[in-house]
């Protein structure tokens, strides 16, 4: 997780049970086999997925995952506090 945290790039598990710290995701569920992590908010915060199989995102998906999180950070932009 800390690799994310100063928001500037993603963070792209592609097989789970080949690290030896899976331990520290123990938030996702137990068949889990991939992960990937978008950081948003200028680092604020985290998109966290997981997928049931490994490998599961192409470098397309990623592209559209951190397109989705541009738009949800302009649209947090608009909204007023």
């Amino acid at each position: 997780l800390n690799n994310w945290k100063n928001g500037q790039k993603e963070v792209y598990i592609p097989a789970l049970q080949n690290i030896p710290g899976k331990d520290e995701f123990e938030y996702l569920p137990l068949n889990s086999q991939s992960l990937l992590m978008v950081p948003i908010f200028a680092g604020k915060g985290v998109i966290v997925l997981g997928a049931n199989r490994a490998r599961a995102y192409s470098p397309k998906d990623i592209a559209w995952i951190k397109a989705s999180c541009s738009i949800i950070e302009a649209q947090r932009r608009t909204v007023p506090k």
